[in-house]
């Protein structure tokens, strides 16, 4: 069963001090339409919204901060953040490129293939120049495949490379 906690607050002494009650009555009603357990709930009486320095909810974000630190606690390993077979599915995906690229009648293939590795490019100019940031798989593969002894720090994730573009990038040159 999801676990809910609610906040209730009013800005005002103009309102009721009724109202807080009457926000925890509806929000319990909707957690219990939607099955979710209410486990606690928080407060703030006549005080503004405009910051969350407020002790009501300042009580929940911290207990909610210490809960989550118990868990963490006694938590197993989580799972590895690659899958093992990763390697092996690159390495599949780069060798097809590389053949549908060594003849006019793959090219259509080697193009399909790089669109498969690549989630999107971003053009910036910066200083004079074009900076192209590549984003999908194929960020991580470059960045893996990278000799440098300190890669960009966009490039560990291995979601994301900085390139420069030069002469001879232009689409033609590749025909994509």
């Amino acid at each position: 069963m999801t676990k809910a906690a609610i906040y209730a607050r009013y800005s005002s002494d103009n309102q009721r001090e009724a109202s807080i009650e009457d926000q925890f009555r509806l929000c319990r009603e909707y957690a219990e339409r939607q099955g979710w357990q209410v486990v606690e709930s928080y407060s703030d009486r006549a005080i503004s919204g405009a910051s969350l320095l407020r002790p009501g909810i300042q009580t929940g974000l911290e207990n909610r901060k210490i809960a989550l630190e118990r868990e963490l606690e006694i938590a197993d390993e989580p799972p590895p953040l690659l899958h093992p077979n990763m390697a092996k599915v690159y390495s599949g995906k780069i060798n097809a490129l590389y053949a549908a690229l060594q003849s006019d009648e793959g090219r259509p293939t080697a193009a399909d293939l790089l669109r498969t590795l690549i989630d999107r490019i971003v053009l910036e100019p910066a200083d004079g120049k074009l900076d192209i940031l590549i984003k999908g798989d194929i960020a991580g593969i470059l960045s893996f495949a990278s000799a440098e002894k300190e890669l960009p720090a966009t490039a560990i994730r291995g979601r994301q490379v900085p390139m420069v573009a030069g002469v001879g990038f232009e689409p033609t040159t590749f025909r994509l």
